[in-house]
């Protein structure tokens, strides 16, 4: 049995083993193609789960060399249903790698530095692997904090989004107006954001055009956004012609800074945000309120939980260290599978 303190604990330990691995290869290992939620994530999902089952160093040795062979994730697959199942895909394969080992499961001891191995194979032309002296000391999450997205969409359309939403707030422009929109990115955001004419919910959240589109239009970014019917919409597709012009501000190609220009018909003049040094909202360094964090929750939540049960998960999840054993919380989880169809909520297809 397992409490909530134990999953807290189990969380950091993977947090930290994630984003040290992360360290000896990134940037380069991203800009190749590999997904990292999926490569890393793997390592990091089979590190929380060899903690919550207790593993001792042999077996969690084991279980992170499992791991290495499941690893796995490309952008090519950004806009479909498969990039989402990167993540639960590295879920469920670091669980199993954790069970595999506690059940005597074999696989190298040098899977993860040695000549073929994760390292050496998805480096990508970086291994810094001193950097692995530094775990745990100090801990990673102290030093970056965590970032929640405030929208339901690809992180390098977040600052696009929250400049085309602070245009439209600051001079309260109508879809009308709009005669161009144009969205200056650093050099690696068109590897990323793949989709300039999305014809899918899904492709529509790799877009900058559709979402400098939508917030201008709308007003606002939320699921119900990156809905399939949503990018046939003629108020966001037709008056607008969308640019994401390679370059852009900023030197580093790390940067996910963008800046967004409207030009009004009427007044032939450019309106924009520009290039601004703070951080979109959802970054450390700028965090969502309480109240927007149980916001996105039960938005997210009530796709597959009615409103009680979701917002009871709600209130267990925000007092989880102090959970006694967490199969209250997997119960409660669990019941929606056992919903009448007539009460079970429909799953749209974003």
């Amino acid at each position: 049995m397992a409490d909530g303190r134990a999953l807290v604990h189990a969380f950091l330990l993977g947090f930290e083993v994630e984003t040290t691995m992360a360290s000896v290869m990134n940037p380069p290992h991203y800009e190749k193609g590999f997904h990292a939620t999926g490569t890393l994530g793997t390592m990091g999902a089979a590190a929380a789960a060899a903690r919550l089952l207790g593993l001792d160093a042999a077996q969690t040795r084991a279980a992170l060399a499992v791991a290495a062979s499941q690893a796995s994730g490309l952008k090519e697959n950004f806009g479909t249903m498969t990039k989402p199942f990167h993540a639960g895909h590295a879920a469920r394969s670091g669980v199993l790698s954790a069970l595999l080992a506690r059940d005597g499961f074999t696989a190298s001891e040098q899977a993860i530095e040695g000549p073929q191995g994760y390292f050496a194979v998805l480096s990508a032309g970086k291994r810094d692997e001193q950097v692995l002296d530094s775990l745990g000391a100090p801990w990673k999450i102290l030093e970056t904090g965590v970032a929640v997205k405030p929208y339901p969409s690809c992180a390098c359309t977040h600052s696009i989004i929250d400049s085309a939403l602070e245009l439209q707030r600051t001079h309260r422009i109508r879809p009308e107006q709009v005669a161009q929109v144009t969205v200056g990115v650093n050099a690696a955001v068109p590897r990323i954001l793949i989709h300039g004419n999305p014809r899918s919910g899904l492709e529509a959240k790799f877009s900058g055009e559709f979402s400098a589109a939508a917030a201008l239009c709308d007003g606002r970014v939320g699921i119900a956004t990156f809905r399939d019917d949503k990018t046939d919409d003629p108020a966001i597709r037709e008056p607008h012609d969308a640019r994401a012009p390679r370059g852009g501000p900023g030197d580093s190609r790390r940067s996910r800074a963008s800046h967004v220009d409207a030009g009004h018909r009427a007044s032939a003049r450019r309106a924009g945000s520009g290039h601004r040094p703070r951080p979109v909202p959802g970054h450390p360094g700028l965090p969502l309120s309480m109240d927007q964090l149980r916001e996105k929750f039960m938005d997210c939540a009530r796709i597959v939980l009615p409103e009680d049960r979701a917002d009871s998960v709600r209130q267990m999840v925000e007092q989880l260290d102090g959970c006694p054993d967490l199969r209250s919380l997997t119960a409660i989880l669990s019941q929606s599978a056992g919903l009448p169809p007539s009460t079970r909520r429909s799953r749209p297809r974003w």
